[in-house]
């Protein structure tokens, strides 16, 4: 499964719940890190802890939630918007 079919899929998901999704432009994809975008003229970011950590986006407060997620066997991708940790997907 390659970045664009996660991306349409949490896009899928969102507009199932009737979570309106904002267009995003100037797309980076990081291969195996992470993507970067701006959505309403905000940077978001979306990737892996070390992506996170790369570009400086704090993500101590959700270090105990992620590890559980791990060790349960999730895979989580951390959700910076404007240089703040905004979430976990």
């Amino acid at each position: 499964m390659g970045a664009m079919d996660h991306a349409w899929g949490i896009i899928k998901y969102a507009e199932e719940k009737g979570i309106t999704v904002p267009s995003a432009y100037e797309v980076k994809y990081h291969i195996g890190h992470g993507v970067e975008t701006r959505v309403d003229g905000r940077k978001v970011l979306i990737g892996s802890e070390k992506f996170m950590t790369d570009n400086q986006i704090g993500i101590s407060a959700v270090s105990k939630r992620n590890q559980a997620l791990y060790d349960s066997g999730k895979s989580v991708l951390f959700v910076s918007v404007s240089g703040k940790l905004s979430g976990l997907i």
